[in-house]
């Protein structure tokens, strides 16, 4: 399996895992769990410090707030930007086929 795409109500899109090691051409458990961590930290800075939007000129609707990034934020940060994004649901149960589409699975979450 060269990619892996997991798909959870509290995402706000689909992740996919690919691969990390060139030796082995298929996704480990390992590159799902990174996949899903790594997205999670970004869900969660995104859900809490939204992109500014633009009117049809070009200028910012409103006011432009400096954005953090992933690198600017403490660990301890993320942990409860994480914690509020996920509201309350912190346990991964697993994972299941998607019904409607074929390649996709969705993680559990609880």
């Amino acid at each position: 399996m060269s990619s892996l795409t997991l798909r959870s109500p509290s995402f706000l899109k689909p992740v996919i895992a690919f691969p990390r090691n060139a030796q082995h051409p298929f996704v480990t458990v390992r590159d799902a769990l990174a996949a899903v961590h790594d997205a999670i930290r970004v869900f969660a800075i995104k859900f809490h410090h939204p992109p500014p939007t633009y009117n049809l000129w070009g200028s910012p609707a409103e006011r432009v707030q400096t954005h953090l990034s992933t690198a600017a934020i403490s660990d301890a940060q993320i942990r409860q930007l994480i914690m509020e994004f996920l509201t309350g649901v912190s346990i991964w149960a697993g994972i299941s086929p998607s019904p409607a589409e074929p390649d996709v699975r969705i993680l559990q979450v609880r």
